[in-house]
């Protein structure tokens, strides 16, 4: 048999044995390290994503009204619980937004505000189903040991994060409560008057202890994050 033809056989049977070359396995590993670089990088909006799904649910606004005090307002506080739950399947229902135009107690501001977060939670939403899917495909990709990093390390990473965002939010929450809207909303769009329905049922106290509950869901998932990637990479040594 010809050299030639010798070597075809050799790389042949090579790759039917699945063998790489070394250039091909050179790219195999960048293309795993880029992955796994993103992974990291994308799992505190992956986190947040998550806690925002969470926190956007009526057993957990029931949990915050009855821990809240609520501002003094003629209407009792159970027709306003009814209400901010009305107000919850209009940000993440498909018809809630009708129901809660129909009801007349909201102006037009009100509703156009509304119709807003729901369309941000729409990309959220969306957004945290994909990183899901990847999560997943990174399984297939990356094997068990190497996902088990990028769960660990994304979750040390995400927590410092999370801790500084709820420091902040304690010392001024004024401060990052303006900049999240500035930086997601028309300007002035979000801004209300104390007399208009949406801050009487979702006064400030409410969105101050739903930031810190997402904050501390956000780090129960990094701990769960965290335990997994260390279970997962004891598993595989």
């Amino acid at each position: 048999m010809p050299v030639a033809q010798m070597d075809r056989a050799w790389v042949s049977e090579a790759q039917g044995r699945g063998f790489e070359s070394p250039r091909a396995r050179r790219i195999t590993m960048r293309v795993k390290l880029i992955l796994k670089v993103i992974l990291i990088l994308i799992y505190p909006l992956f986190v947040v994503f998550a806690s925002v799904r969470v926190s956007y649910s009526e057993p957990l606004l029931r949990l915050i009204y009855a821990t809240i005090k609520l501002p003094q307002d003629p209407m009792p506080e159970r027709e306003r619980l009814n209400l901010a739950i009305l107000g919850l399947k209009a940000v993440t229902t498909s018809d809630g937004i009708e129901e809660f135009k129909n009801t007349g107690l909201f102006n037009q501001r009100e509703i156009i505000h509304m119709q807003d977060v729901k369309n941000l939670l729409r990309v959220v939403f969306l957004g945290l189903y994909a990183m899901l899917v990847l999560y997943l495909l990174s399984i297939f990709i990356l094997g068990f040991k190497e996902l088990a990093r990028v769960l660990f390390y994304g979750s040390i990473f995400t927590t410092v994060l999370i801790s500084l965002t709820i420091l902040f939010a304690l010392l001024s929450y004024e401060t990052l409560f303006v900049g999240f809207h500035e930086l997601f909303f028309k300007e002035g769009s979000w801004r209300f008057k104390d007399e208009d329905m949406l801050l009487r049922i979702y006064p400030m106290n409410f969105w101050f202890v739903s930031t810190i509950y997402a904050g501390v869901i956000g780090l129960m998932i990094c701990t769960a994050g965290f335990i997994a990637g260390y279970f997962l990479k004891s598993k595989s040594n």
